[in-house]
């Protein structure tokens, strides 16, 4: 698997944009996961992910590119991948602080929508990764999104709700519906530990067994629950790790006081996160993607309740996950231990490899230029904002 920049004219090129320039777990996954199918099916293959902001090994995972050098990239690209993750919105409050680094790039939607027409209309094939689509698109917007999900060669997401919206801008767009790309993250790993999680055990002093417990802001209010859920396992010698899983998204060590929780000396790679998730007893989270790697290693999920949202409702299908309405949480020491992942967990992994195979395909077509669509697409937007201006100042 290879992330980074493109160092061979024979290999294929793939770009993939998205914030994959933040500290959020299931974000730096999907540029990791899409290499390994990809490279899998194509062989000689570079993944390049774009976004905001320029980052670089070894602060950062893999390299990342400003979004601005993607229209100049283009021409060496056989393929652009848009998300996953939720990203196919038009609100800006994305993470705190979050936010284009250039007055070229717009923000949101130069890290999904701009792409999409750039790409399609240069006539690389685009294809949508498993992406979460927020409700209500603005009226402004409609035009775009419409002429986005025309360009792209493939649109998929991960969840009813988001389909439902976009085939609601666009009633002839084919949208397919799959599973969120997480779910394949035990293809990425080996079946032994790594020698990076067992240095990190070691010096964290983290028991054979051990419980992830996030520590996140939006478990501050359950709190007292979860410590006494945890008690009785510390007890038992198994050790609870509050663990940062968003720092982004506020997550940060001690965010829920739990007594002398294990914490770690920095935020770990996502690989090794992911890794040290599977192996664990139990996950207590708040975060999409921590529920999501545990279930496809068979471990325990306890949520306390979530929004009713389209982004945590995907997980009501599967078993495994404890939704926690009561004054408990539920957790027992004989209900802990990684186990077969549940049969609608594992039956994700037949689906995404469908999904997979379907965007490599796209690999290798003859380039069609999309001008006509473009100059029509401009056309409508022009009068989409001048509607937007007569509505502001009638």
């Amino acid at each position: 698997m290879q992330i980074g920049p493109v160092v061979s004219l024979s290999m294929t090129r793939i770009g993939i944009v998205g914030t994959f320039d933040v500290m959020n777990f299931g974000d730096l996954l999907f540029p990791l996961l899409a290499g390994h199918e990809l490279r899998e099916r194509l062989g000689d293959a570079t993944v390049t992910a774009y976004s905001h902001r320029e980052l670089a090994p070894p602060a950062w995972p893999y390299p990342v590119r400003p979004l601005e050098r993607l229209p100049h990239d283009l021409g060496t690209l056989d393929l652009l991948l848009v998300g996953g993750g939720h990203i196919v919105r038009f609100d800006k409050d994305v993470a705190p602080g979050y936010g284009s680094t250039s007055p070229d790039v717009h923000h949101p939607t130069g890290y999904w929508l701009t792409p999409t027409l750039v790409a399609g209309a240069a006539g690389v094939p685009v294809a949508w990764n498993a992406v979460c689509a927020s409700p209500a698109t603005p009226r402004w917007a409609r035009p775009l999104l419409a002429a986005a999900l025309d360009l792209a060669s493939y649109v998929s997401v991960r969840d009813e709700p988001s389909a439902r919206e976009l085939q609601s801008v666009s009633s002839s767009a084919k949208v397919e519906l799959v599973p969120d790309t997480a779910f394949g993250v035990t293809r990425l790993l080996t079946p032994e530990p790594t020698e990076s999680l067992r240095r990190l055990i070691a010096t964290a002093g983290i028991a054979q067994r051990y419980v992830v417990v996030q520590a996140s802001p939006y478990l501050r209010v359950h709190a007292e629950r979860i410590a006494a859920a945890v008690a009785p396992l510390k007890e038992a010698g198994i050790t609870v790790l509050e663990l940062p899983i968003s720092p982004a998204l506020g997550d940060e060590e001690g965010a829920l006081g739990l007594g002398q929780p294990v914490t770690l000396a920095s935020w770990p790679a996502p690989l090794l996160l992911a890794e040290l998730i599977g192996r664990a007893e139990a996950v207590v989270a708040h975060s999409l993607h921590l529920s999501i790697v545990a279930l496809a290693h068979g471990v325990p999920v306890y949520r306390p309740p979530s929004p009713p949202d389209a982004k945590w409702g995907l997980l009501a299908q599967f078993q495994g996950v404890h939704a926690c309405n009561g004054s408990g949480l539920g957790l027992a020491l004989e209900d802990l231990g990684r186990r077969e992942p549940a049969t609608e967990a594992a039956d994700q992994s037949v689906k995404l490899a469908e999904h997979w195979d379907t965007v490599a395909s796209l690999v290798g077509g003859t380039r069609r230029p999309q001008s006509v669509r473009l100059a029509a697409l401009l056309a409508e937007l022009t009068l989409a904002l001048e509607d937007g201006a007569d509505a502001v100042n009638p």
